[in-house]
């Protein structure tokens, strides 16, 4: 008799088993998941068909703020399919309540369950769901690569905080928010574009990655294009601070002439990954050449340092060697300088503590008392490096800038 309960019991956990894995096929389907140690908390998940159970790939866990992780997850499908992420659809409602329950639950259980990269978690939640993602960052901040914050919510409703989710993030040490990039998509007239444009103060003088996009219209999702241009960005980010991606490449091309069919067909995948990087910068390098020089310079040396001893590395130099001899380069190097100036400029500005913005020399004293030497000399030099320098990255910074400040 008890031979015959074991052997049933072998052939639950063994069904269960089974169940899991047909029902998270890489590349194939969507599936439920029970937390194991906590069943009420449930997400979704979507395995990229580079998923093998070996190696480690990145992870986005995504917040609704009705708790709906799902639909996220078939927003971010495509591109995370893309990119080779996983990708966690959290059914933990953010809603009329304060952010962190059940995220340690979510955590735990889909790192002990998949192969899980230890430095490339990354977060994002629309609305009050991107405070829940800012609430999984601070609690494992050494895992974390990014935040991408769609529309957050202006006002937490348990604390009455304005910025709640940001402020999370701002209060962490800079030692530990300095790895972790943030990407912010917001209306042009939500309430969050203030909150978003006071965060990025913060961090640009952090020195902490951060990219701003406005799309038309009010608090509500952005453009899908948008959301999966965050998840390419945050990618590429990685990417660029890998030193030796010549010898990497040297290693996938030897895999997929050798081993077993699966690892073949794996390294495969790694290495059509990593080629489109490559097409992908040498593309926007080369659309750049001649009204933005020295930003294409700047690509043209990243491969040439990735990929040193490379075809593609040496192929970046011939393009190095042939802009640094152009007329237009040497006009760019210019701008950069001034550049430089207006940066340090902005940087130096004195966030107001009476309101959102930065700058309001006409309206707010405390605006005119800490910033009114600095804000006209910004305005104006923002103002002539867009006009000198049009369509070119530092006419793009300084307009950001002026945009940031409500200034036109």
């Amino acid at each position: 008799m008890k031979k015959v309960i074991f052997s049933l019991i072998i052939i639950i956990y063994a069904s269960m088993f089974l169940f899991v894995y047909a029902e998270n096929i890489p590349g194939k389907n969507i599936s439920l998941i029970k937390c194991q140690k906590n069943p009420s908390e449930t997400y979704y998940c979507y395995l990229p068909s580079l998923y093998n159970g070996k190696e480690p790939l990145p992870v986005l866990y995504c917040f609704s703020p009705t708790g709906n992780g799902k639909s996220l997850v078939q927003v971010y499908q495509k591109v995370c399919e893309e990119v080779g992420w996983i990708i966690i659809g959290v059914n933990v409602s953010s809603r009329n309540s304060a952010p962190g329950g059940g995220i340690s639950f979510i955590w735990k259980d889909t790192h002990q369950r998949f192969k899980i990269h230890s430095k490339r978690a990354y977060a994002t939640g629309f609305s009050a769901g991107s405070w829940e993602a800012s609430f999984m960052a601070t609690k494992y901040p050494d895992n974390f690569s990014g935040l991408i914050k769609l529309a957050e919510g202006i006002t937490e409703s348990s604390t009455g905080q304005r910025g709640f989710g940001l402020k999370l993030t701002m209060a962490m040490p800079v030692n530990k928010l300095k790895n972790i990039a943030h990407y912010l998509l917001s209306g042009d007239r939500d309430g969050a574009r203030d909150i978003f444009y006071q965060g990025r103060h913060f961090f640009k003088k952090a020195g902490i990655p951060i990219e701003i996009k406005l799309f038309p219209g009010g608090h509500s999702s952005p453009p899908q294009k948008l959301m999966e241009d965050a998840v390419r960005w945050m990618d590429t980010l990685y990417t660029k601070q890998i030193k030796n991606l010549s010898k990497i490449k040297t290693q996938l091309t030897k895999k997929t002439k050798s081993g077993s069919a699966e690892e073949k067909a794996h390294a495969k995948k790694l290495l059509k990954k990593l080629n489109r990087y490559v097409q992908n910068t040498k593309a926007e390098a080369s659309a750049l050449k001649s009204k933005d020089p020295t930003r294409a310079y700047e690509l043209y040396q990243l491969l040439a340092k990735q990929f040193a001893g490379d075809k593609i590395g040496s192929d970046a130099k011939k393009m190095i060697d042939r802009i640094k001899k152009s007329a237009s380069f040497q006009n760019m190097l210019k701008a950069d300088k001034e550049w430089l100036k207006i940066e340090k400029m902005y940087i130096q500005l004195t966030p107001c503590k009476s309101h959102n913005p930065l700058l309001d020399t006409k309206n707010c004293k405390n605006c005119q008392n800490n910033n009114s030497k600095i804000g006209p000399k910004l305005f104006s030099g923002c103002r002539q490096l867009i006009q000198q320098y049009p369509d070119t990255s530092v006419a793009r910074k300084c307009q950001e800038i002026l945009t940031e400040l409500g200034l036109k």
